[in-house]
């Protein structure tokens, strides 16, 4: 009963860069619409010159969204590294 529900996530998916992703809303609600948006094919997490494509290309077909990547970061919170993905939202942080 105090865990998120996760029976009724739903992926959607899109082409970022011509590869097969998925995006969800998250069960856990750190922001607005905290979403994430899963690679199609099981690789691990990395920051390449691809990556920062992917993230452009993402806001492209969601301009009302922000999106970023927390690879190559030690501590990353509940995070898999060991599967490619983003976190994604409607919300405005502070500059």
């Amino acid at each position: 009963m105090n865990h998120p529900a996760r029976q009724n996530l739903q992926l959607i998916p899109l082409e970022l860069q011509g590869e097969r992703w998925f995006f969800q809303h998250s069960p856990y609600v750190y922001y607005n619409e905290h979403s994430i948006v899963l690679k199609g094919e099981h690789e691990p997490m990395k920051i390449t010159h691809s990556t920062f494509a992917k993230l452009l290309d993402f806001i492209e077909q969601f301009p009302h969204y922000f999106v970023g990547s927390n690879a190559d970061f030690p501590i990353v919170g509940g995070s898999i590294l060991s599967h490619d993905h983003f976190q994604a939202g409607r919300h405005s942080f502070p500059c």
